[in-house]
C-alpha cells in the first residue's frame, strides 16, 4: 500500500509519509463521508486517529489504518502495526514534496544556487525541486529524523 489518505488531525505526520515516498493526500476539510469516498474512488487507505471514522471505513471496505501516540515516531510505530493486523503491506516509494505531493526530481548545486541561501548551497550538493510547487529539498538536519520513520515503516 502506497496510496494513503490522512485526515485532518494529522497533518504532520501527512508530511513525513509524502517524504518518506508515501503518495499522500492530506483531507484537511471535508466530512468523513466525503474522505472515505475519496479512499474508495481513488484506492487509498485512510489513516486516522478517530476510532469511529476507522470503523465506518472498515464497515464500508475502506482500508483503515488507525494511529495513536503524541508524536509522529509512535503515530508511525501504530500505523505498522495497524497496517500488519489489517494484513496490509506498506511500500513507500520514491520521496515526495511534504508540501504539495508531487514528484521530486535531482538538481545539481548550480542549478539552485540563486534560490537557496548562499549557507546552504556552500554546505550541500544534492538538492531535489517539486514538479508541482518548485519546492526546494536538500539533505538537512531533518533528513535523519525521516530515515528513523522509514526504518520504523520498514518493518512492515
Amino acid at each position: 500500500m502506497r496510496r494513503l489518505v490522512v485526515d485532518a488531525m494529522l497533518g504532520s505526520l501527512a508530511r513525513k509519509l509524502r517524504a518518506t515516498g508515501f503518495d499522500t493526500v492530506y483531507y484537511a476539510a471535508g466530512d468523513d463521508d466525503g474522505a472515505l469516498r475519496l479512499c474508495r474512488r481513488q484506492r487509498r487507505a485512510l489513516v486516522t486517529a478517530d476510532r469511529a471514522l476507522a470503523s465506518s471505513a472498515v464497515h464500508k471496505g475502506v482500508s483503515s489504518l488507525l494511529v495513536g501516540g503524541r508524536d509522529d515516531t509512535a503515530r508511525v510505530s501504530s500505523m505498522v502495526q495497524a497496517a500488519n493486523l489489517a494484513g496490509l503491506r506498506l511500500l513507500p516509494g520514491a520521496p515526495r514534496c511534504s508540501a504539495c505531493n508531487g514528484r521530486l526530481s535531482s538538481r545539481k548545486v548550480n542549478d539552485v544556487r540563486g534560490e537557496l541561501p548562499s549557507s546552504v548551497a556552500a554546505l550541500h550538493r544534492e538538492f531535489y525541486s517539486c514538479s508541482r510547487c518548485g519546492q526546494l529539498y536538500w539533505k538537512g538536519s531533518h533528513w535523519k529524523k525521516l530515515r528513523s520513520i522509514r526504518r520504523l515503516l520498514a518493518a512492515n
